[in-house]
């Protein structure tokens, strides 16, 4: 179930739509007017998990233990496991 649109708060709002304006009934959202009142903050993408990247890539070897304790010690630090420039 949908709740109210968020600006004449009479119709119910419409199904999410790509552009995220899922809070607007449908005649309010073909109304440009208000349309641009309700813009949707842009998306940040984060390719990271919201952790930071590792400070320097690690050359051990997939699955060595030398590169699980360097694992080991990203996940103590909290940032991201995988550094781009790691051996692969």
């Amino acid at each position: 179930m949908t709740g109210l649109c968020i600006h004449c708060r009479m119709r119910p709002s419409s199904p999410a739509r790509k552009g995220c304006y899922h809070h607007l009934c449908w005649l309010c959202y073909d109304t440009a007017a208000i349309r641009v009142l309700y813009v949707p903050p842009p998306r940040q993408v984060d390719f990271y998990g919201g952790y930071q990247q590792p400070a320097a890539p690690t050359t051990a070897r997939p699955g060595t233990d030398e590169k699980i304790a360097v694992l080991t010690e990203r996940v103590a630090a909290r940032s991201s496991l995988w550094h781009p420039q790691d051996r692969r």
